[in-house]
């Protein structure tokens, strides 16, 4: 079923341009209530739904799928496309403590593992990335493998940016039962993912050419697909590294601009 493109209002496309939002991750929602939008919007991976019930603060018409505000919070939108953005989910392991840390990355799993150790996170510095997945809908998916481990959840202070902070993302499980949370939630919420080779921190060479693998995993799916629907907020990252001068072969970039033009997201 085709959408209708979203009749939008000259402060809306200033608000997209402002935050470098697509008019085709917008849901013309006009007519809808939010349990009729919401759906949509996650299983299209669309950003924003417009012509919904007006904000009572100033009349806006652009929500998200939670139903917030989008001109009024611009916090919100920044959330969602995290929740949506395209990364690797990872699976760390901390020897000492006998630990598993499940968290989202939009670099390697090799420079990851390094921030982790630097950082030490929950106050362990021996993270040692076992596991990791290329996949599309990276936070959605992070936040059903920690609704899937709560049981194991604990929660462990460390210092931070000159303030301590209680860690959210450790379990006392073992690394295949998280390895197995993983699958489950990618079962469960119909979201493709692929288990990529994990490159150690020291050798960014080999870590670089598996982000480059990564990539190449994400094009080959999209690329395949029949439903293009589920693929938008993927070309938009892919362009947006385009456009940045990204971490993107000559044959990648060009890959991906074939796929945009096939579905005609410009």
């Amino acid at each position: 079923m085709t959408r209708k493109p979203p009749i939008l209002s000259s402060s809306e496309i200033d608000f997209l341009d402002k935050y470098n939002i697509s008019s085709e991750l917008v849901l013309n929602a006009v007519g809808m209530k939010k349990a009729e939008y919401a759906p949509l919007m996650k299983k299209s991976g669309l950003l924003l739904a417009s012509g919904v019930t007006p904000c009572a603060k100033a009349g806006h018409t652009l929500r998200t799928s939670a139903g917030h505000c989008a001109q009024c919070d611009p916090n919100t939108v920044l959330f969602s496309r995290r929740h949506m953005s395209t990364g690797i989910i990872y699976i760390a392991f901390s020897e000492v403590k006998k630990i598993i840390k499940v968290g989202v990355a939009e670099t390697s799993a090799g420079q990851r593992e390094e921030s982790l150790q630097k950082t030490g996170y929950g106050g362990i510095n021996d993270w040692k990335i076992i596991y990791a997945f290329a996949i599309s809908d990276s936070g959605r998916l992070e936040n059903e493998v920690h609704r899937i481990l709560n049981d194991y959840n604990i929660r462990l202070p460390y210092f931070k940016d000159g303030k301590n902070i209680l860690s959210k993302e450790l379990f006392s499980c073992t690394s295949t039962d998280a390895r197995k949370a993983v699958k489950k939630a990618a079962l469960e919420n119909k979201i493709s993912i692929k288990e990529i080779t994990v490159s150690s921190a020291s050798n960014p060479k080999k870590s670089n050419h598996n982000y480059s693998l990564m990539i190449d995993s994400i094009i080959d799916w999209y690329d395949q697909t029949s439903t293009p629907d589920f693929n938008i907020s993927f070309i938009e990252g892919m362009k947006k590294l385009l456009n940045s001068g990204g971490q993107l072969s000559e044959k990648q970039a060009a890959a991906v601009e074939n796929i945009a033009k096939k579905w005609k997201i410009v």
